[in-house]
């Protein structure tokens, strides 16, 4: 018997949502800010982490400021992954696409946290928060389709593939879910 509990809370122009999806771990997540940037440089720099970054590691802390600071800009949205201790266990963001009411979602956790159900928490969290929002319609996903955890995930989540097209040597699947 599985229990699923949603939260939202609205502090002060914060937005902190908890999961509780009767796994051992309870996860939230809380509004992005700027001053992440030095804790998920070690994240996105991280070899085996960075691999399927559209981008690949990042090689300087400016490339995770530029990151956070385009999560922390309206209209995008940027979380930070926390346990209920406050550790940071990674992040998720929505960016805005050109079609209006399209966004792309992002994901990445510390490879401490993998294949603890982390990441498909993290997710519907997010899926959550664009249900209850009036700008975002579609989320879109693209994932190399060798990093199978991030398929499962998606696909645990509800979102439909799309299409697989190369990109810089590698298959890149796109997946889709419409939130409203």
């Amino acid at each position: 018997y599985s229990t699923r509990v949603f939260f939202f809370f609205i502090l002060l122009n914060d937005v902190k949502m908890n999961y509780n999806g009767g796994s051992n771990m309870q996860i939230q997540l809380r509004k992005m800010r700027l001053e992440d940037a030095d804790v998920l440089f070690y994240l996105t720099s991280d070899q085996e982490c960075g691999k399927y970054m559209k981008t690949g590691p990042h090689q300087m802390l400016s490339q995770t400021q530029d990151m956070v600071h385009k999560y922390c800009k309206f209209p995008n949205y940027g979380f930070i992954i926390e346990t209920e201790n406050h550790e940071m266990v990674g992040y998720t963001g929505l960016s805005a696409m050109e079609q209006q009411g399209q966004y792309s979602i992002s994901i990445m956790v510390f490879p401490k946290f993998w294949q603890g159900g982390i990441a498909t928490q993290a997710v519907k969290l997010i899926i959550e928060f664009a249900k209850n929002s009036d700008m975002i319609q579609e989320i879109v996903a693209f994932i190399v389709e060798k990093n199978i955890g991030s398929v499962r995930v998606c696909q645990k989540c509800g979102f439909e593939h799309i299409e697989t097209f190369e990109e810089r040597d590698r298959q890149i699947g796109m997946y889709q879910l419409k939130v409203s």
